[in-house]
């Protein structure tokens, strides 16, 4: 079609990443920015009205270390690094920063 009407779909997209591997060592980064978009919400009376969704950018970063002929892996998973505050879905939160880090082993090798 010739207009744009997507609930929930910025008009404009962007995304980069980029990686680095080392002998024992991997990391990578990355950015997505999503324009503005609408969706749908409800009023007090339950009748359905537009609603703005602002534009956000997001920065996520992984890092992994391997130890002993790679049989034992370290990693940590940050997201969200800048702690934006952003909607996908209008009256729905989203997690600010968060870190997933652990341990991971192979036993064959």
């Amino acid at each position: 079609s010739s207009y744009y009407n997507l609930l929930r779909r910025p008009r404009n997209a962007f995304g980069i990443s980029g990686g680095y591997q080392g002998k024992h060592f991997y990391v990578d980064i990355n950015l997505r920015s999503y324009g503005e978009r609408s969706d749908i919400g409800f009023d007090a009376n339950f009748a359905q009205v537009e609603e703005a969704l602002k534009a956000y950018t997001l920065l996520d970063a992984y890092a992994e270390y391997a130890f002993f002929a790679d049989r034992l892996k370290v990693f940590a998973d940050a997201k969200n690094l800048l702690n934006t505050r952003y909607a996908e879905a209008y009256g729905y939160n989203t997690m600010g920063f968060n870190i997933r880090a652990g341990l991971g082993f192979n036993l064959h090798r």
